[in-house]
């Protein structure tokens, strides 16, 4: 099944990071205006998807005569980012690793988070930053995750989970996470491995890119 980095809008993320994911994905697209910082780091995406708005003329002549499809969408009643789920889901990719979803402004970082929640049944989608990795935990089945002991992580209700259950973790987190209620915020790792299983909702993982070191 077919993964692809997806390069929003936001704070433009460290180049090294940028082509390493690059060099790892089935599909490169950009969402709208991020095309032209892809340029500038001197990678091409296979895909920009978007209304249009912010991709500046020069950069858009410059695609328009490179490999690059251009999926205008003008609607407005979603995001640039959620035209680029809705795009990639149709086309059957399964996975997103979503880069320069954060930074400026905050409106569009809040509106990014909620897209997370709504096609986290629709792709496995993951951001990452220099600090960190957010992933999306889809409700039913048991989530073996990727965490050493001592490092730290966080759950973050989007908006809530209902009926958690967990293994592994120093703080037994509340059967119901919330936004309004009880949080999942800077836990530890006690044993591995560490499990996650929640009934109903949208609960996210947050984990620190630095991992504490192995003896």
């Amino acid at each position: 099944m077919a993964t692809a980095l997806v390069l929003a809008n936001g704070e433009r993320p460290p180049e090294a990071l940028m082509a390493r994911r690059v060099a790892e994905a089935d599909l490169f697209v950009c969402v709208d205006g991020a095309a032209a910082a892809a340029l500038l780091a001197g990678l091409t995406p296979d895909l920009v998807v978007g209304d249009m708005d912010s991709l500046a003329p020069g950069a858009r002549a410059w695609l328009t005569c490179s490999t690059t499809e251009l999926v205008e969408l003008v609607e407005q009643d979603t995001t640039d980012l959620e035209k680029a789920f809705y795009t990639l889901a149709d086309r059957a990719v399964s996975e997103v690793l979503v880069l320069g979803a954060g930074g400026r402004r905050w409106d569009h970082f809040l509106v990014n988070l909620m897209t997370f929640a709504r096609y986290a049944d629709r792709l496995v989608i993951r951001a990452e930053d220099e600090f960190g990795t957010l992933t999306m935990l889809a409700p039913g089945p048991v989530h073996t995750l990727d965490l050493q002991v001592g490092e730290r992580f966080s759950l973050l209700p989007l908006p809530s989970a209902a009926g958690v259950a967990t293994t592994g973790m120093h703080w037994t987190p509340a059967p119901t996470l919330a936004m309004d209620g009880a949080q999942g915020i800077s836990n530890v790792v006690d044993a591995v491995p560490v499990t996650l299983r929640y009934a109903a909702g949208s609960l996210a993982l947050y984990q620190l890119s630095k991992r504490p070191s192995r003896a």
